[in-house]
């Protein structure tokens, strides 16, 4: 006796990335890459806020905002320069940082980005990625 076996009835899920063809057609082909850095967390949040909403009121398509890795710097000293070799202190300095990838639909998009004032602590690099 011959069984058939069933195929499977999963749809395909839909991901929030655009095709090649949706970008370069529809947004008007030009990337920009909007890297933030701060030592203090929620700070760098609320700027992403900030970009994110201003962005989207101008109508373009914003991926993310993408975590990067925490750059931690530790320093050890010694608190007594001659006898106790034993007693130190420890600091940390943590560096934090979030990425924005903006398909830009037009050139208020990038009026908007400029326009927007950030915390003096918060570090922001623009960059105008190619889409081909």
């Amino acid at each position: 006796m011959l069984t058939e076996k069933k195929r499977s009835t999963t749809k395909p899920v839909k991901t929030a990335s655009l095709s090649k063809t949706k970008k370069s057609s529809v947004l008007g082909g030009s990337v920009v890459k909007i890297r933030l850095k701060a030592y203090y967390p929620d700070r760098l949040d609320h700027s992403v806020r900030e970009i994110m909403d201003a962005v989207k009121r101008t109508g373009a398509v914003v991926k993310g905002p993408i975590p990067l890795p925490r750059r931690t710097r530790r320093w050890t000293v010694l608190t007594s320069p001659h006898v106790d070799k034993d007693a130190r202190d420890q600091f940390q300095l943590t560096q934090h940082g979030r990425v924005l990838i903006v398909y830009v639909s037009s050139a208020d998009t990038m009026n908007a980005i400029r326009q927007i004032e950030l915390p003096p602590e918060v570090d922001v690099v623009i960059q105008v990625v190619d889409n081909s």
